[in-house]
């Protein structure tokens, strides 16, 4: 089992798919989500696919979402979504 920490995707679907694509995590696999998801975005945000990806990939493993100071989820500041 590998445990992947990805960050700082700021809107942009491509930042996240190449970074799956580069990880080709497994369901044993558990990937920690540090925040910055849905700000920015340069040219071409996407927050809405953003949003989708990560619910389909927590249909094959676990995950965690870590909210940072501009995004709130829940009041502990994590969301579980396994």
């Amino acid at each position: 089992m590998a445990t992947y920490v990805i960050g700082d995707i700021h809107n942009s679907i491509k930042k996240l798919d190449k970074m799956i694509k580069l990880l080709s995590p497994t369901m044993q696999d558990q990937i920690i989500i540090l925040g910055d998801l849905f700000d920015r975005g340069g040219a071409e945000p996407d927050p809405v696919g953003i949003y989708f990806r990560i619910c389909g990939l927590n249909t094959n493993l676990t995950m965690e979402l870590l909210k940072r100071s501009e995004e709130v989820y829940n009041n502990t500041g994590i969301i579980h979504l396994s």
